[in-house]
């Protein structure tokens, strides 16, 4: 999926692993907030209007296999009382067969929500509302459902003033906090839980530079790597190897990104790819978003511009 901004629809694709792409969905004046969620034949994901008064819109795609793609709205935010406003990070998958998401705003303190979803009735529900004090509100990124069967996610902390946090709620709907940032700092991509049962993310526009970190379940928090700079990462995978990948939007050698490799332990740090530094023609710049292993162990993932259009690529690389 191609991410879109304001005054850029963007568009959910398809792509065969011969290179084949096909656009199944292209929105006028509406943004993807994150990658959809494949389920049952279905994408399911969410839209914020540009420039419109709507708090965001939760739809899912049919026509799986062979289309036609047909876009069908599941539920409006705001149409029900404190249910959220401005969706955010891709929807997940719950262990009771509901799917999960959060809103940056809207509920009872207006610091955003989590909610589930019914796949079949389509109907949502706020299983907890953020009521602050900031970084306990304003969730980003989206949720991770922990083998403790608890969900995890980030917060921004307070513009300027403020760091985020990685917070934790209960089936119940019960918010604490799991880790608060220090430096101003916030989490800026998905948190994952690895085979080692550690939590493991990134962190962006502090008064430091980004840095990947662990977290164990017991919260205990630990600096893996530090950038030179802020690169603006967007979270980490683990690859097959075991080890964590990500990428970064700018540094390399030509300043417009890279694939990293890191050990869990935070050993050994390898640049794999400096995009656009000739080595491979037309790898585009800036990538975008977050690796994804696929069935054939490789790593999949998308920068936002260059290619031989200029207009971003689709690439693989092996871990």
């Amino acid at each position: 999926m191609t991410s879109g901004v304001v005054g850029k629809s963007g568009t959910i694709f398809r792509i065969t692993p011969a290179g084949v792409l096909t656009v199944l969905y292209a929105p006028v004046h509406q943004f993807f907030s994150y990658p959809p969620l494949f389920y049952k034949g279905r994408l399911i994901d969410t839209l914020i209007a540009a420039g419109k008064k709507i708090n965001g819109v939760l739809f899912s795609l049919a026509g799986y296999p062979n289309g036609p793609w047909v876009v069908y709205v599941w539920h409006i935010f705001g149409s029900t009382p404190s249910d959220g406003a401005g969706p955010s990070g891709s929807l997940i998958l719950g262990r009771d067969g509901k799917l999960y998401g959060t809103t940056s705003g809207g509920g009872t303190a207006s610091l955003g929500t989590v909610y589930s979803v019914d796949p079949t009735t389509h109907q949502v529900s706020v299983l907890a509302s953020f009521t602050g004090p900031q970084p306990l509100g304003r969730p980003i990124d989206g949720l991770l459902q922990a083998k403790d069967d608890n969900f995890y996610g980030g917060t921004e902390g307070s513009i300027g003033s403020g760091p985020g946090a990685i917070f934790k709620v209960t089936s119940a709907g019960k918010i604490g906090m799991f880790h608060k940032f220090s430096n101003n700092a916030d989490p800026s991509g998905p948190l994952i839980q690895a085979s080692d049962g550690n939590f493991y993310g990134t962190n962006s526009f502090g008064l430091h530079p980004d840095s990947v970190f662990r977290l164990t379940t017991a919260g205990v928090f630990t600096v893996l790597y530090s950038f030179s700079a802020t690169v603006y990462t967007a979270g980490v995978i683990e690859g097959p190897n075991h080890d964590l990948y990500g990428m970064t939007g700018f540094g390399g050698t030509a300043n417009k990104g890279t694939i990293f490799k890191l050990a869990k332990d935070g050993s050994s740090f390898t640049v794999l790819h400096n995009f656009s530094d000739g080595s491979v023609p037309n790898d585009g710049e800036y990538p975008n978003g977050t690796l994804l292993v696929g069935t054939d162990n490789n790593l999949y993932g998308v920068t936002e511009t260059g290619g031989s259009a200029g207009f971003g690529t689709v690439f693989r690389i092996s871990p």
